[in-house]
């Protein structure tokens, strides 16, 4: 039992955290009447508000993949967001102004996160590119131990950039969180949804965890492969 068990419960431990920001997203992302904007009209609204007229709203298609980019000044928002009411869509819009806000300010976390992003930006194409194609692919291709080695450290390499990144830039999430989006939701938002917007906001600073944990698992299964092929 405890053999079944465990297992369970080490997958329950790393799915968690990405779990419950879906959870959280979904759970408030129902459209409310008494909301006195949609995402859209929030973003416009708030960007003005701070002086960031400057910055472009890009709609995307993908869930969770809202961003903000300091290279053209672009806020990414997923469609469905830019069309509610929703505590999630506010959140997540003034999230990502917080992002805007803190680079008009010179916020050095996010700077630094941008110069990371910048310099590892080829490695981590290469890198990305071999985890894409995966170990088997390439030891098929080459039929080289050596050759699939190499790659396999190179992913390697690639995995801990990416988790360093995304754990770095958690100060620079928690910031832009509350720091710069609470301010602005509190005096947009009734007052009885404030808290729910916390929850939003945190899951909001939490998105880079849960893909730095998903991103470990990849790791294990990458290697994983990789063993098998070494006692062929």
């Amino acid at each position: 039992m405890i053999k079944i068990l465990l297992p369970l419960l080490l997958i329950f431990l790393i799915y968690f955290p990405y779990i419950y920001v879906r959870y959280i997203y979904q759970n408030y992302n129902k459209s409310l009447d008494l909301m006195p904007f949609k995402g859209r009209e929030f973003a416009d609204k708030i960007l003005n508000d701070q002086g960031l007229k400057e910055v472009q709203i890009e709609p995307q298609k993908v869930s969770l993949q809202n961003f903000y980019n300091p290279r053209n000044k672009s806020i990414g928002i997923e469609n469905e967001l830019l069309n509610k009411k929703s505590l999630t869509a506010l959140s997540i819009i003034a999230h990502e102004v917080g992002h805007a806000i803190q680079h008009k300010e010179n916020y050095k976390p996010l700077i630094q996160r941008h110069k990371l992003l910048e310099k590892t930006v080829v490695f981590r194409t290469i890198g990305s590119s071999i985890v894409t194609l995966g170990v088997g692919p390439i030891f098929a291709f080459t039929n080289s131990l050596s050759l699939t080695l190499i790659a396999t450290i190179i992913a390697l390499l690639f995995f801990c950039i990416e988790i360093f990144i995304n754990l770095f830039t958690l100060k620079c999430e928690y910031d832009a969180s509350f720091n710069r989006a609470m301010p602005i939701l509190k005096e947009n938002v009734p007052s009885e949804y404030i808290n729910q917007c916390k929850k939003v906001l945190n899951a909001a600073a939490l998105t880079y965890v849960a893909n730095s944990i998903i991103r470990v698992l990849s790791l294990r299964n990458f290697f994983f492969i990789f063993l098998r092929l070494l006692k062929r």
